[in-house]
């Protein structure tokens, strides 16, 4: 009887510091980002068509309402909110190399801070990521991750983004990404400098949260991105690995030039193509 008793003791104190340990536990979500249901409609989604680019993510990528930001483009959405980049990589064959993409664009590694993860384990996620993308023809485009603010702490107590996302980190980090693509000839997508203001914060007018983009912020975001894999990869050189030269975007885009001749993955983008 003592030993069922203390059988029974032992596990409850178990199960109650499981349950205190917030590392451990996931967060509770709701009906839209159960990331079962949203990727059961992506496998869904998959067998209607092909793609030429795939988007990435957790919920700045899944917030973005592509086809009205890219009208006319075969860009196709797999974010999921609160996504870390561990499940972003568990993800990858179904949501991306089954698709057969030209490109994948990653944008990862903010929930990844919010919950402590140690950088190196950012790091090495991203770079299997990249790893196996190349192994599959499919070229791999990364992007910054946004700054964050607390412009709107006022509006909302949970709008503190600072405390649970460093600024500092996140400087450390999208400095680690945009060597890692330096050294390894990926595109890269500076979102960090056309988003931030003089502070280093998100700016104001482009969140509502201090987290998410507006329409405003992915108005900023779409052009940086299109200019990030414009002529960078070509329809005959894809997976060439070694012949592909980066493209860092760290200011707003500027105005294309009217006689400006097109080419790259956007000219081919634009073609009627099987």
């Amino acid at each position: 009887m003592k030993k069922t008793l203390f059988l029974l003791l032992l596990t409850w104190f178990a199960f109650s510091a499981l349950a205190e340990n917030t590392a451990i536990v996931p967060e509770a979500r709701t009906s839209r980002t159960n990331w079962v249901a949203r990727h059961e409609g992506f496998l869904a989604e998959a067998r209607d068509g092909k793609f030429d680019l795939v988007f990435l993510g957790d919920s700045i990528t899944d917030g973005w309402p592509l086809n009205e930001y890219f009208p006319g483009k075969d860009f196709v959405n797999r974010g999921i909110s609160g996504q870390i980049t561990g499940e972003m990589l568990g993800r990858m064959k179904a949501d991306v190399i089954d698709l057969k993409p030209r490109l994948v664009v990653v944008l990862a590694g903010t929930n990844d801070l919010a919950r402590g993860e140690p950088l190196s384990t950012i790091e090495n996620n991203l770079s299997m990521i990249a790893d196996l993308a190349e192994a599959h023809h499919i070229g791999p485009v990364f992007a910054s991750i946004l700054p964050v603010s607390d412009y709107h702490k006022d509006v909302d107590p949970r709008y503190q983004q600072t405390t649970r996302r460093p600024p500092a980190r996140i400087v450390e980090l999208n400095g680690w990404l945009k060597s890692f693509c330096e050294q390894r000839h990926f595109p890269y997508v500076d979102y960090y400098s056309a988003l931030a203001d003089k502070e280093g914060f998100l700016q104001a007018d482009a969140s509502d949260d201090g987290l998410h983009p507006n329409a405003r912020g992915y108005r900023i975001m779409a052009p940086l991105v299109l200019a990030a894999i414009d002529g960078t990869v070509s329809a005959d050189a894809r997976g060439a690995k070694g012949k592909k030269q980066p493209r860092q975007v760290a200011e707003k885009p500027k105005e294309p030039e009217k006689e400006k001749k097109k080419g790259g993955i956007r000219a081919w983008l634009e073609k009627d193509h099987k």
